[in-house]
């Protein structure tokens, strides 16, 4: 019996369908109800945007925080004003663990996209014996993978363990890159193109959700931005 619901629960994971998502219990409604305290500021403000100011529109806590919280936060810290020290180690670690590895990652697939160009001029057009548009069709290629994978990639990544979608996408990634060196054809270039754009092209919008899976959204745009900077 458990196998059968083992195997359902994997196979619903590939098959949309209706998620009923449960609220609070009736009993806990009560409870957080009864300890609000009625005397605290609550968390949400109205303001007028007549006068909005036009740079208030790169103002990363403007919507996501009220005044009072605003005014403690200071675009120039890395962590937190109010974070205890045991809180910044942690989020230190996060970020020496998380944001090295998707720098390095995604240095290294940066390196790949261009380096079609610096084998060709160095030879590689002699080689394998490339004419004509053979150096565009295989860059048009390498795109075509990109983007045909990155709506793939949108659908399946929330329905697979996010640890498995990245060891397979590094792992093809990886050996496919090595294969490329390999390759006697023009036609056999382009087809590992394909599949190098195919394997990346999760990669970005993985590492997106990663962070956003690790890091609170004050913390979140510092290292989104590290990460793509």
């Amino acid at each position: 019996m458990s196998e059968v619901q083992d195997f359902s629960q994997w196979y619903w994971k590939f098959i949309p369908h209706p998620r009923d998502v449960e609220d609070w219990p009736e009993d806990d409604k009560s409870i957080h109800s009864e300890s609000s305290d009625s005397s605290q500021e609550p968390e949400f403000e109205y303001r007028d945007e007549a006068d909005r100011p036009w740079w208030k529109f790169f103002d990363e806590y403007e919507y996501r925080f009220n005044k009072q919280t605003r005014a403690q936060k200071s675009w120039w810290r890395f962590f937190d004003k109010n974070a205890s020290p045991a809180e910044k180690k942690l989020i230190l670690k996060l970020d020496l663990l998380i944001v090295t590895f998707a720098i390095m990652s995604y240095w290294s697939k940066n390196l790949d996209q261009t380096n079609i160009s610096n084998a060709y001029v160095s030879g590689m057009k002699e080689d394998i014996d490339m004419k004509g548009n053979d150096y565009s069709n295989a860059v048009a290629i390498f795109n075509a993978g990109a983007v045909i994978f990155q709506i793939i990639f949108m659908w399946a990544f929330p329905r697979l363990d996010m640890h498995l979608m990245f060891f397979i996408c590094d792992l093809g990634w990886s050996l496919v890159t090595l294969f490329t060196g390999l390759v006697q054809t023009p036609a056999q270039l382009k087809a590992c193109r394909f599949l190098v754009g195919s394997f990346e092209s999760g990669y970005f919008i993985m590492i997106h959700y990663l962070l956003g899976s690790w890091y609170k959204p004050d913390e979140l745009g510092r290292r989104g931005g590290l990460y793509y900077w």
